[in-house]
Formats: structure tokens, C-alpha cells, sequence
């Protein structure tokens, strides 16, 4: 949730401080840019991810063999590392911030990062076979919650946002309440 490590802010001099990113993420926004990219942020974190939970509860899918998915899921997950790293590779830094903390770690906790992204993964497609395979109301239960999840999750964590402001070392009031002097505390 802490947006230095998804953005990278160094390749925007003139927007520099986090809670202004983070209010372009998650609000209440100040700027005309900042209304842009949070509804920009909320399709590509919210609706997109939905799409797939959408066509598993509304059309009827007959699942494939569990085998087929995986393999489908790990070749998905495969080419878009491929392509993280290669843009890595490409442009000399990383595509999110926190890649660069991860590789930081060194290469054995990196790599185990990357195994526990894949595991999430594997999650993930099991949840959705699920949505498709359940019936009634124990469908509407899951798809409830993952929806809920979802969209807790793309609003800032509320009641917790506070708590993650405080966490990035911002001053909750400020940020929340859209002063313009968001600086990081302690600095």
C-alpha cells in the first residue's frame, strides 16, 4: 500500500511526495491529475480483477481437468514475469520500486518472494474454479466476500487507512484530510 514502492517517484521530479501519491491512490484527491489516477487505479485494481470473478459467477463454465488450469495459470504467470524482468532488463530499473527492495534482500529471499507470488497465484485460480464449481448459496457467499475483499482492499483499508498512513510515516490528518503539506514525519 505504500505507493514509493509502486511507483517509482524518482522518474516524477516534480510530484515527489508519497502523500500526494497516496491520495492519488486511494483520496481524497486534490488535483485534477490525482482524480484521474485513482479512478484509473481502482479499474486496473478493482474492475479488471472482478472481470474474472464476474464471468465465473454470471456465465456457466464447464472447469477443465485441475491439471489444464494450473498449467494455463502457471504459463500466464511465466510470461508476465518474463516480461516484468525484461522491462527491468530494458530500462535499468525495476517496474515497481519494490522489486528493487526485494532484490535486495539477495537472490535466495527473492526468489522466495517470487515462489510465494506464485503460490498466491495457484490461490487464486483454485478460488475461481471454486466460484464456478459451487452452486447457490454457497456461491453467493464466496463471491461476496471476494467482491468485499476486493473493494476494501482498492478504498485504502478503511478503517485501517489511518493506520497505513501512519505506517508510511505520513501524518494521518493531513493526508486524510487533503492539507497540502504531506510531508513524511521525522524528516
Amino acid at each position: 500500500v505504500d505507493p514509493g514502492l509502486m511507483i517509482p517517484l524518482d522518474r516524477f521530479p516534480d510530484v515527489k511526495d508519497k502523500g500526494t501519491w497516496f491520495r492519488a491512490m486511494f483520496g481524497p484527491p486534490e488535483k485534477e491529475w490525482q482524480k484521474g489516477f485513482m479512478f484509473f487505479m481502482r479499474y486496473i485494481h478493482t474492475v479488471v480483477p472482478l472481470l474474472l470473478v464476474a464471468d465465473a459467477a454470471i456465465a456457466a463454465h464447464r472447469p477443465c481437468a485441475w491439471e489444464e488450469e494450473l498449467r494455463a495459470g502457471l504459463l500466464l504467470a511465466a510470461s508476465y514475469l518474463s516480461w516484468n524482468f525484461l522491462c527491468w532488463a530494458l530500462l535499468r530499473f525495476p517496474p515497481y520500486p519494490l522489486q528493487k527492495e526485494i532484490y535486495g534482500l539477495g537472490a535466495v529471499p527473492a526468489l522466495l518472494v517470487y515462489i510465494a507470488l506464485v503460490v498466491f497465484l495457484i490461490g487464486l485460480l483454485f478460488h475461481c474454479r471454486m466460484l464456478r464449481l459451487l452452486e447457490g448459496y454457497w456461491s453467493l457467499s464466496v463471491l461476496s466476500c471476494t467482491i468485499g475483499v476486493v473493494v476494501w482492499a482498492t478504498a485504502g483499508l478503511v478503517p485501517f487507512k489511518a493506520s497505513v498512513v501512519r505506517f508510511q510515516g505520513l501524518d494521518p490528518k493531513v493526508v486524510l484530510n487533503g492539507s497540502k503539506q504531506s510531508t513524511p514525519r521525522n524528516e
